[in-house]
């Protein structure tokens, strides 16, 4: 089969464009740049729909522009698009010519009921799926922990992440314990939670129990030696660097985003501060529980066969 896979961002695709190009001929399409003018506009709809053509299937990864360009154009072939979690937000579903898509991919149940509200009869123009996201376990070593005083945070820092509940989580243990640290693989995207952050930091005292380091790319070796993995979102869709933590042994912090009690058990999950307090002082440590719940729910091997089935 000729597929063709187009994408502005491709950081969950790595994996998947590996698998299909040992059976199928696969080729991508990612614009370096959002065109400026119509000349560029027409330039870059010529090229895709030019793929369009070439492929038997075409795969958009999110639901962004260049999945509403592609479902908008005369059908060629079949249409998949992958929706993660922040498009169902935007008015980009709403603009999206379903009756020429074949198949929807989401990768999580709350996210498709989001978007089953505000399109309401979404089920009767498109087939979709559930087909959560997948880790490569063989680039997360497993390692037994036990409780300790390394909290790891993954992903930027922006309001959709929390980031104040976030600083009330380290500064609650740092009242008990003065050696809990909470470091942070990402950096600020909005300036004012910067501002609001950093000021926070200073007024608690917290700045020595608080470290930034900006953007990590070999994420499995920078949680070596970290004992918690802490998500404070008021939202997510099927979160990676949760799991890719769980896959290397170490326990979960999870806040009540909806969806979340979908995905993980009730015990990784917290509601309030003081749930979280207990979680981190008084609960339980079993890092091949959290292995064994990536290997059994969230495989790399799992996600590829659902792929597998919409491509047949």
């Amino acid at each position: 089969m000729k597929i063709a896979i187009f994408f502005e961002n491709g950081k969950f695709l790595g994996d998947i464009i590996d698998y299909l190009k040992k059976t199928h001929e696969v080729k991508t399409f990612s614009p370096k740049q959002t065109p400026s003018n119509q000349n560029e506009l027409k330039r870059m709809l010529k090229d895709l729909y030019e793929l369009m053509i070439w492929s038997d299937l075409s795969w958009f990864e999110w639901c962004d522009e260049l999945a509403i360009y592609g479902s908008r154009l005369s059908k060629r072939c079949k249409v998949v698009i992958r929706l993660h979690y922040s498009e169902v937000y935007s008015n980009m579903p709403d603009q999206v010519n379903w009756e020429n898509v074949d198949d929807l991919i989401f990768v999580a149940e709350h996210v498709r009921e989001v978007l089953k509200k505000k399109i309401f009869d979404l089920e009767n123009r498109v087939k979709t799926h559930i087909i959560h996201n997948g880790i490569n376990l063989e680039r997360f070593n497993f390692k037994e922990r036990k409780n300790g005083h390394h909290l790891a945070y993954v992903g930027y820092l922006n309001h959709k992440k929390n980031p104040s509940l976030l600083l009330q989580c380290i500064k609650c243990l740092v009242d008990v314990d003065p050696n809990y640290k909470l470091h942070i693989a990402g950096f600020h995207e909005q300036t004012r939670y910067q501002l609001y952050f950093e000021n926070l930091v200073r007024d608690m005292g917290i700045g020595d129990n608080v470290k930034l380091y900006g953007w990590v790319d070999k994420v499995s070796d920078w949680l070596e030696d970290k004992d918690y993995i802490l998500s404070t979102s008021i939202g997510e869709g099927c979160p990676v660097g949760i799991m890719e933590a769980m896959a290397r042994g170490i326990k979960p912090l999870i806040h009540n985003w909806p969806g979340a009690r979908d995905l993980y058990p009730d015990r990784y999950i917290f509601n309030t501060i003081s749930e979280f307090k207990n979680m981190v002082l008084n609960g339980n440590y079993n890092s091949t529980e959290y292995r064994e719940y990536i290997e059994d729910n969230y495989s790399l091997e799992k996600q590829l066969r659902e792929i597998d089935k919409i491509l047949l």
